[in-house]
């Protein structure tokens, strides 16, 4: 059943890491945006989103996995 469902199987494979690749460009990207307007508070507020972009991220991977394997 999993090689007719293509996106599934990428998300089953590479999730975490597009997790980890999105936390990441979330964090650096909003630094760089917000920088020239908040200063040093940029810096926790960036990191602060990257680590929610992260658990969101990731808890969508765990829920797909569950429904994944519940169907299987």
């Amino acid at each position: 059943m999993l090689d007719s469902f293509f996106a599934i199987r990428l998300i089953l494979r590479y999730g975490t890491a597009a997790a980890v690749v999105l936390a990441v460009l979330c964090a650096v990207g909003g630094a760089f945006l917000f920088w020239p307007i908040i200063g040093w508070f940029a810096a926790p507020a960036a990191l602060f989103a990257g680590g929610l972009t992260f658990l969101l991220c990731k808890s969508y991977v765990e829920l797909v996995t569950i429904v994944f394997q519940m169907v299987n």
